[in-house]
């Protein structure tokens, strides 16, 4: 494929989608073609996060998720260790964490435990991607089946436990799976010292995801963690579990996306999807492509275009499952209608997961992941009542 196939590629997949949803939106089903559900929101004020408590809860976890990356996003940090360098970061004294391991490997990202006495929680933070091995851990994007119990643990005496059941990002899941193999000894240890004491889990990117499913495992596969308040707050989250475990894990996981963020939105389904779009281009007469350059194309044409890229895909992945991003999501955005000065101004609208399941590239798509770009946006969310993390 060429440069020019992969942008007039980008261009059609998007204008193809847009015509899919805008034929649901016209439809009382309000269910698109390929499969996800576009309400009727146009018109609707969002809702915007005001909840002092969540919003402490947010601005506490995206300093551990930020601390754990050490020197790798945080140059200027004067430590002279990378120990030193994640304790100053997360403002908390050397001798508060209980493990921490530096290094990632395959399914193993860099992490730490720690006891965070300001907010009497202990806080267990993952590190997104920063090297190769996290990389390879990323593209280990197979399914793999896990459960959750949605019922107490004591329902299992009675015979009257109830479970979700649902496929999870098979590198995310071992990652998950092995961090709490790690400190499930440490854990049960502070967890008899603290007995108030919540449990916060934090993540960004990579660690986003392998938070979110540590928090599940522990909810749903950890007696000694019974009773305990179990949260996860993580930011820029990629799509990682299917759409009913997604939402059975809406009461402790928190995703906070930041504008354009292309990661929560890079699911495996969107780019095979992108693929086929700049597949589908190539294979044009040269007056078709002009046609796509300049958006001549009827809405019907689009539909009808939107349907062979869609059947390509099913053809070529016929068993493959969507992937959701977990728990509630709170997007940043600027206010509607806020004019150049309102784009300094942030707010935390609530989304639903099928607002992120299509790829797009305006300008920022990736800067708005970094963790830096995440802690302006935090810090522009002057419509919260608590002070925000400075910039």
């Amino acid at each position: 494929l060429s440069t020019r196939d992969w942008i007039q590629g980008a261009t059609l997949a998007r204008r193809c989608r847009a015509a899919a949803a805008l034929a649901a939106l016209n439809d009382e089903s309000c269910t698109a073609s390929d499969g996800n559900s576009y309400s009727r929101r146009t018109n609707e004020s969002p809702e915007v996060l005001s909840d002092e408590t969540e919003w402490k809860d947010i601005c506490l976890m995206f300093q551990h998720a930020n601390a754990v990356y050490g020197r790798a996003l945080n140059p200027a940090t004067l430590a002279v260790t990378e120990e030193g360098a994640i304790a100053s970061l997360a403002k908390l004294p050397r001798e508060k964490f209980i493990r921490m391991q530096l290094v990632s490997t395959i399914a193993n990202p860099a992490y730490y435990l720690a006891i965070d006495d300001r907010h009497a929680a202990i806080a267990l933070s993952v590190c997104g991607t920063r090297n190769a091995a996290d990389a390879l851990t990323d593209v280990l994007a197979d399914a793999e089946v896990v459960v959750l119990r949605t019922s107490p643990p004591e329902s299992e005496n009675t015979g009257e436990a109830q479970y979700c059941i649902g496929l999870a990002h098979f590198g995310q899941l071992h990652s998950a799976l092995n961090i709490l193999a790690a400190v499930e000894k440490d854990l049960i240890a502070v967890l008899k010292r603290y007995p108030s004491y919540s449990i916060r889990i934090a993540g960004h990117s990579l660690g986003g995801g392998t938070a979110a499913i540590l928090a599940l495992l522990l909810r749903s596969k950890t007696p000694y963690v019974s009773g305990r308040d179990v949260k996860a707050v993580v930011f820029g989250c990629p799509s990682v579990l299917t759409r009913a475990m997604a939402e059975c894990c809406k009461d402790f996981i928190t995703v906070v996306v930041n504008r354009r963020d292309v990661i929560p939105r890079l699911t495996l389904y969107a780019v095979r999807y992108l693929l086929h779009a700049c597949m589908y281009v190539r294979e044009l007469s040269e007056k078709r492509r002009a046609q796509i350059a300049f958006n001549l194309l009827s809405r019907k044409k689009l539909r009808a275009i939107e349907r062979e890229i869609r059947k390509r895909v099913t053809v070529t992945s016929p068993h493959e499952c969507s992937m959701y991003i977990p728990g509630k999501i709170y997007h940043m955005v600027a206010p509607k209608n806020s004019g150049f000065c309102g784009a300094r101004h942030i707010e935390l609208h609530l989304k639903a997961a099928e607002d992120f399941r299509r790829i797009t590239f305006p300008p920022g798509f990736f800067v708005d992941h970094w963790p830096m770009s995440y802690r302006k946006s935090l810090a522009r969310a002057t419509h919260l009542p608590l002070p925000a993390i400075e910039p």
